[in-house]
């Protein structure tokens, strides 16, 4: 035994063989606790490596602000409208953050917009300025308009911004444009320009530019807030749209920190595209050329989706971090045509018909995807596509038959949660039923006046509980004729009170401990975890 991690919420004594020297904490415990442990004896199995599995979706600062390396939000200009009443989370963004004390002149609009593109703010004080959200876009809805008669006083548009300045000082901007203008891209700091530097524009249709913006190292302290801010130089009108800001050290468009991170941690299963996201999501949408690519509303989340990483994206984090991929397919309001279509292209041949599609986005070969969920948490009314368990048990066995006949060989998870609810899944599709999928977040119910150390125990006693219910959906199962198996696809804690053990304290660390341990002693039973989640959310990276 290479390691040996222990934990205790009482003092601890280790009482070592004869003749070792003695450890232990001398400050006085109400009892002894006694831990033997045994080097030259084996397990009955080895402990599978898929209980340390993680879980990613496209939510606020998981993905995008994430651990995907471009900065900038709405990069292709969309209007209000996409998002409807949930443009309010953005300035309260941009509040939390404190950006209107630092930037007396960056101002919040309302809904309208008053002609500049959400997370973007019209800047300066020239005259006869015209900004509007024009139809003619290069991709997707909407594009951004400017157009100035005189420049006195400053014209144009700029947002805020986090740049990784502990590690990089090279920032690569690239947009889409049209119309006669001379551009100023700029990257303000509270009482000084950090970065400058110019584009000509002066086409009838839309062209590529790009910038490398450098900022001095130490010229700002780790994490303050910038501006990034693109002008009108000179009178004149312009179209802006599809625009990114990269940090020149990303790696293949992700975030070095967080890829590295990811390596050193072993990761060895990421599931994905969600959660609730992918109730909604259109996995055609995320494939081809980036900046081709249409940007959607998030309706799970209420954000924008610019399907900048798709399944592409994706697989290319798995291989850079040497993962697995869990996929778990749309089976809220998507077809099972469309889930086959997506293991087709996952794992087809260059010679079938979206095997040739990869190849043209440059995967000739297959990535061998294994691993696919049919859909997520569809018993919840919160969720896209929400049926009841008969509903779902013939849901399921459309996926599955749809999905198998491209690739028998891939290895199916249902939903499963609880019996009642995998009771008919499991009648109707027998053998079908590989694994089933549950996911356990406690605590959403708790009142926010509940005694944190009350709760801290209830929690960290929940791994009991769990076990009775691992095992009643093991003897549903057996009793079906099945090999019992079950996967634990999303977990942590939900209280999300502050004041109260939540999934970013350390509660979180001896929960997700807990649940693991509670599989290792069901033996086989469990047969994956991916805890919830990657970055910014969660048990993530943060």
């Amino acid at each position: 035994m290479r390691r040996i991690c222990c934990f205790a919420a009482a003092v601890l004594t280790l009482r070592p063989a004869a003749g070792a020297p003695l450890v232990e904490f001398e400050e006085a415990a109400p009892a002894a606790c006694r831990i033997e442990v045994r080097t030259v004896e084996r397990a009955a199995r080895p402990v599978s490596r898929y209980l340390y599995g993680k879980f990613t979706e496209h939510l606020w600062w998981n993905v995008y602000n994430g651990l995907w390396a471009q900065i900038l939000k709405n990069p292709s200009f969309e209007s209000w409208e996409l998002i409807g009443e949930d443009w309010k989370r953005i300035p309260e963004w941009i509040r939390r953050h404190g950006f209107p004390e630092r930037f007396p002149a960056l101002r919040v609009p309302e809904a309208s917009g008053g002609g500049v593109a959400p997370w973007w703010v019209p800047w300066g004080r020239a005259a006869g300025v015209n900004y509007s959200l024009d139809g003619e876009a290069f991709n997707s809805e909407r594009c951004q308009r400017m157009a100035a008669s005189s420049v006195e006083g400053g014209a144009g548009i700029e947002q805020p911004v986090f740049l990784p300045l502990h590690r990089e000082t090279r920032y690569r901007l690239a947009l889409y444009a049209k119309g006669t203008a001379r551009l100023r891209v700029s990257v303000q700091a509270p009482s000084a320009e950090l970065a400058a530097g110019e584009l000509e524009v002066d086409s009838a249709g839309w062209g590529r530019r790009e910038l490398e913006l450098g900022i001095l190292r130490g010229a700002v302290a780790k994490g303050t807030p910038l501006l990034l801010r693109i002008e009108l130089a000179a009178p004149g009108a312009v179209w802006l749209d599809q625009i990114t800001l990269f940090p020149a050290d990303h790696v293949e468009g992700f975030d070095p920190d967080i890829v590295r991170l990811l390596r050193e941690s072993r990761l060895p299963l990421l599931r994905f595209p969600g959660g609730n996201f992918v109730s909604g999501y259109r996995w055609e949408d995320g494939i081809g050329p980036v900046e081709r690519r249409p940007t959607r509303r998030n309706p799970a989340w209420g954000d924008f989706e610019p399907n900048h990483v798709g399944m592409d994206e994706y697989m290319r984090l798995c291989k850079l971090i040497g993962c697995e991929p869990l996929i778990c397919v749309n089976a809220g309001d998507g077809t099972a045509r469309e889930a086959a279509n997506w293991v087709e292209y996952a794992n087809g041949p260059a010679t079938s018909p979206y095997g040739s599609l990869r190849a043209r986005n440059g995967h000739p070969e297959p990535y061998w995807v294994r691993f696919w969920e049919i859909g997520n948490e569809l018993y919840g009314s919160w969720q896209i596509g929400h049926c009841t368990a008969e509903e779902y048990a013939e849901r399921y066995a459309a996926f599955y038959e749809a999905m198998r006949a491209v690739d028998p060989e891939i290895h199916f998870l249902a939903i499963g949660q609880d019996e009642a609810w995998s009771a008919p899944l499991i009648a109707r599709n027998g053998k079908a039923v590989r694994t089933l999928a549950i996911h356990e977040l406690p605590g959403g119910g708790i009142p926010p006046e509940a005694a944190a150390r009350d709760v801290f125990e209830e929690l960290m006693a929940f791994p009991v509980s769990l076990r009775a219910k691992l095992r009643g959906l093991g003897r549903l199962m057996q009793e079906a004729g099945l090999k019992p198996s079950l996967a634990i696809t999303e977990a942590q804690i939900f209280t999300n009170r502050p004041g109260l053990p939540t999934n970013s304290t350390q509660a979180e660390s001896l929960f997700l401990a807990g649940l693991i341990h509670t599989a290792i002693r069901e033996g086989e039973l469990v047969e994956m975890i991916t805890q919830s989640a990657l970055v910014n959310h969660a048990g993530g990276l943060r």
